[in-house]
């Protein structure tokens, strides 16, 4: 019997060393990498408002593929997006492009970026009225990663980031966005000591960008030096418009708040320029932006958000800031509802008004749902009410017939 309990003792003393030595090997071992695919495609159909163009169709079929891969090994993160959009009535417009490709190496204080990433800044979610990179209008593009080295270092709840740009890079799209801006559109220029500088070329952009948590309040400081997407300034060959970026300092910051039920945001920059091109120089302005969001949330666990949102150019007469922007003095007044059920069911309705010029305005209706895990749906409308009023087009001009209705149907595999 005695010797029966020795050699279980000793038994399980061999086992429990064996799996310590186990744990052991396993802790010394080094992480792997965990990766992950996902994606989605989405079939698109939009009716556009008939007109008298025979260069562009008013119906659109669009097929859009987002493929996204992802990868994670303990300080060192990788990811890789990319976007096949194919639209049936305009080729032009059909493309394969790099949406996000960058690695990033994190430590506890800081962390290094390079590659094609986001810069998003503006938080109002409509206009983006001072979107430094990745411009968009109210006019659907497709935003796309600007290549960049950026170095991040984190304080506590404060963070200091400078990125580096070196290249200039073009919007896409360009049939749709000469569609929607009923302009002819040729190459780009970017302007810099009064020379014509095309995509691609190298640049010395930067900014420098200061984050603060203060609880209910989070506020960011911001130095831009590069080229003003945001502006839509043109020269005429005598066959097409050229668009051109004009290189800008700009300084602001913008800060986001929870006050009284509410979320409140706010926005401003000022603009500085110093060169020009075919006597065409734009002006060093100020753009201030204010939105409001207030939820009312029922017992049911729907809620319906009211919003509202106003932004201002300042320094510039009316019609120069109209030329500059299509939204440059405007209002808008939207609702969200969300019905809080498992499908995800959501509308979104606006209304934007430009409070300087008159007959300028725009609308827009969204209608979303989960049909399951794999699938949802997406109806839609949108509308500028805009009529020319000089040979040119300014403000929201620009859009001014570009009224449609479509649908969506999002498929999601990973």
């Amino acid at each position: 019997m005695l010797s029966k309990l020795v050699c279980f003792i000793l038994v399980a003393t061999f086992v429990t060393a064996c799996f310590e030595a186990e744990a052991r090997t396993r802790k010394k071992r080094k992480p792997t990498w965990r990766m992950k695919v996902e994606g989605q495609f989405e079939p698109q159909l939009r009716f556009y408002e008939s007109d008298d163009d025979k260069s562009t169709e008013d119906i659109h079929r669009e097929f859009v593929t987002r493929f996204e891969w992802k990868t994670k090994k303990r300080y060192h993160r990788t990811k890789l997006q990319l976007v096949s959009r194919a639209v049936a009535e305009d080729s032009a417009s059909s493309s394969l492009f790099v949406k996000e490709a960058w690695y990033s190496y994190r430590q506890r204080y800081w962390e290094f970026l390079a590659g094609a990433n986001f810069f998003t800044w503006s938080t109002l979610e409509v206009f983006n009225p001072i979107e430094i990179l990745n411009a968009v209008e109210f006019i659907e593009q497709e935003k796309i990663g600007e290549p960049m080295i950026s170095y991040k270092r984190f304080m506590g709840n404060r963070s200091l980031q400078f990125y580096y740009l070196p290249l200039n890079t073009d919007h896409i799209y360009p049939s749709a966005r000469s569609r929607n801006l009923g302009l002819s559109l040729g190459s780009t220029y970017w302007v810099k000591d009064n020379e014509e500088l095309y995509e691609g070329r190298l640049a010395n952009n930067f900014a420098l960008e200061w984050k603060h948590g203060l609880g209910f309040m989070d506020y960011r400081l911001l130095f831009f030096h590069g080229p003003d997407r945001s502006l839509e300034l043109f020269s005429f060959d005598g066959s097409s418009f050229h668009p051109i970026f004009f290189k800008s300092s700009m300084l602001g910051g913008n800060l986001q708040a929870a006050l009284w039920g509410s979320t409140v945001k706010l926005e401003f920059l000022a603009k500085s320029y110093s060169h020009e091109y075919n006597s065409i120089k734009p002006e060093s302005h100020q753009v201030l932006a204010l939105g409001v969001e207030y939820p009312f949330i029922f017992d049911s666990g729907s809620e319906i958000s009211l919003i509202f949102e106003w932004q201002q150019a300042f320094g510039l007469e009316n019609d120069v800031a109209a030329s500059y922007y299509s939204f440059q003095s405007d209002v808008f007044l939207g609702g969200r509802y969300v019905k809080g059920d498992i499908q995800g069911t959501q509308v979104l309705f606006g209304l934007i008004h430009d409070v300087s010029r008159e007959k300028e305005n725009a609308l827009s209706l969204e209608y979303s749902r989960r049909l399951n895990a794999k699938w949802k749906i997406e109806l839609g409308a949108q509308a500028r009410l805009a009529p020319q009023k000089e040979s040119l087009p300014l403000g929201l001009e620009r859009q001014d017939g570009q009224n449609y209705i479509y649908s969506k149907l999002f498929y999601y595999f990973r």
